[in-house]
């Protein structure tokens, strides 16, 4: 039902926000989307930017608010806002793919 959800993103090395001064992920970071199968109406997002941020370790938990009930067929996706949104160590981007 509508509400909010926490979703915990999980990477395989300490992230960025900055590739040359490192800083920590920030809400504005991420970019979240729900994607049906069919044409059911289901549950969508208040905003695709998380309302909140919490880190341990190499995990971010992101809060999301939602309006209506998800179904079966959605899927939430969480991405990177942007190509230089996410950095590792190196300075290198986090990829903008979903998997």
């Amino acid at each position: 039902a509508s509400g909010s959800l926490t979703l915990t993103v999980t990477f395989s090395e300490p992230v960025f926000n900055s590739s040359t001064t490192g800083g920590a992920l920030e809400t504005d970071d991420f970019v979240v989307s729900i994607t049906t199968a069919s044409d059911s109406v289901g549950a969508s997002l208040d905003s695709p930017t998380p309302t909140s941020i919490s880190q341990n370790g190499n995990s971010y938990t992101l809060g999301v608010t939602i309006s209506g009930t998800l179904q079966d067929d959605q899927v939430i996706t969480v991405l990177p806002a942007t190509a230089g949104s996410i950095f590792d160590a190196d300075g290198n981007p986090a990829s903008a793919t979903s998997s």
